[in-house]
């Protein structure tokens, strides 16, 4: 069986340059992922700081955070972060109404800040407005809302710290999201707790909250994703559940019927996301597919129509290999690396500055610029000058090849503007400093630095 990738954490070896990211996540309206280099990077919504680069304005592209490049792990909340550096540090940004950002106050944060001083964290998931990781130990912590039990505690008090859910040791991973939370334990028995509604805990309709971890039925879990109102789950052996609300048909069992316990849904999966109100997956065939709400694009099929309840092709192309759903955008990688997206992009959280506000097609996301020489392919190619430039930067093939795109960077590797079929462009109106020239012709790509006088 092929290997199977799931949630909303990749892990990708960098092969070229097209293969821009070692993790990625997507929360609801903005977008975050780390590069190979180890830096941070994030695009859209920003009013509570969850981009986490201290300006709290919206960003159109992705832009660089910080420039730190010890980063490991990130997984984006509603609207607040959660990341892991190489050390073992946790760090939190972002909304904080209800202690989310574990520093014991509900002060928001729009830059990375420290969560403790411990360097023993190994995974973390940011939910709603709460927070949770599993220490190296197998000990599983939890902090934020606690309106409805979801942080398992056995009490209904919100935590502005991190607090220990129960003695186990033995926590193997941990998803929360919506007002619940499921964490799976080394012997592969999956556990729920917090909110019930509809069944969405997978226990049945009954009881309405659970404060402390309650097991699901089924054995042999490996993974798990949660939507507003529904869940899906997978096995080891790669099928597919669901449970929850499915007035969208996110289950994708074929029905608008609530399922109060874990349903099969068709197939053997190699990757899969639980969204705001709609699903995606790819299964072992390689092709993509979506079901559940369309009300955003987010099934990506090219229009808004009647949503399908049940997993449809979105793409025949058999070289999908992950994906990544955010709170009604979406992100699907293929095995070259090349990272795709279609959903709502209201706040610019596709990382593309030239998209309408609603993508109904996957469409090719650009890599964001890293400043480093190891990420410059092909400069032997081209010559840009006269550089340094006080208006027209010229553009010339030494392999006589045609250039089809033009794109200019800022130093944060922020777009400033593309041009189509030109060996000549005019960067008057450009203030003072350093710039990227992206460079595509036939196939080719070349990066290029230049100053503007």
């Amino acid at each position: 069986m092929k290997k199977k990738f799931t949630l909303l954490l990749l892990q990708i070896s960098l092969m070229s340059y097209s293969q821009c990211w070692q993790s990625l996540s997507a929360g609801y309206g903005f977008t975050l992922g780390i590069k190979p280099d180890g830096t941070l990077w994030g695009c859209g919504e920003n009013l509570d700081g969850e981009l986490g680069d201290g300006t709290f304005e919206r960003k159109y592209v992705f832009v660089q955070i910080g420039t730190d490049n010890d980063w490991q792990q990130i997984s984006c909340g509603g609207f607040h972060t959660l990341a892991l550096k190489t050390n073992g540090t946790l760090w939190a940004w972002g909304a904080n109404e209800a202690g989310q950002l574990g520093d014991g106050t509900p002060v928001p944060s729009g830059i990375p800040s420290q969560v403790g001083s411990e360097n023993d964290w190994a995974k973390i998931s940011a939910g709603t407005s709460m927070s949770a990781a599993i220490k190296t130990n197998g000990t599983l912590w939890m902090w934020g809302a606690n309106y409805y039990g979801q942080l398992g505690d056995g009490t209904e008090t919100n935590k502005y710290q991190p607090t220990q859910v129960s003695n186990e040791t033995d926590w193997k991973s941990i998803t929360c999201a919506y007002n619940k939370s499921f964490g799976i334990k080394n012997d592969g028995k999956l556990w729920a707790w917090g909110e019930n509604f509809m069944g969405g805990l997978g226990i049945g309709y009954f009881p309405f909250e659970v404060t402390s971890p309650i097991l699901v039925e089924g054995e042999n879990w490996e993974s798990i994703s949660c939507g507003a109102n529904h869940t899906l789950a997978q096995k080891e052996d790669g099928t597919l559940w669901g449970w929850g609300y499915n007035d969208t048909g996110a289950i994708g069992d074929n029905t608008t019927d609530p399922r109060p316990t874990p349903v099969p849904i068709s197939g053997t999966w190699l990757s899969y996301s639980a969204s705001f109100v709609s699903s995606l997956g790819i299964k072992d065939d390689g092709k993509l597919y979506t079901w559940g709400s369309d009300q955003s694009g987010q099934l990506g099929d090219g229009v808004a129509d009647e949503p399908p309840m049940s997993p449809t092709v979105i793409s025949a192309d058999t070289d999908w290999q992950m994906v990544v759903g955010g709170g009604e955008h979406e992100f699907a990688f293929k095995n070259n690396g090349d990272l795709w997206g279609f959903g709502w992009n209201f706040y610019g959280q596709l990382g593309q500055t030239d998209l309408v506000n609603i993508v109904y097609s996957p469409i090719v996301i650009d890599c964001p610029m890293a400043l480093k020489t190891a990420e410059f392919g092909f400069q032997n190619r081209f010559a840009i000058y006269p550089n340094p430039t006080a208006g027209e930067l010229n553009i010339k093939s030494h392999s006589n090849l045609d250039i089809d795109v033009l794109v200019v960077y800022d130093f944060r590797g922020m777009q400033i503007f593309k041009t189509n079929h030109t060996e000549k462009i005019d960067v008057s109106d450009l203030p003072t400093g350093i710039y990227i020239l992206k460079i595509m012709a036939q196939g080719n790509v070349s990066y290029q630095k230049f100053i503007k006088k």
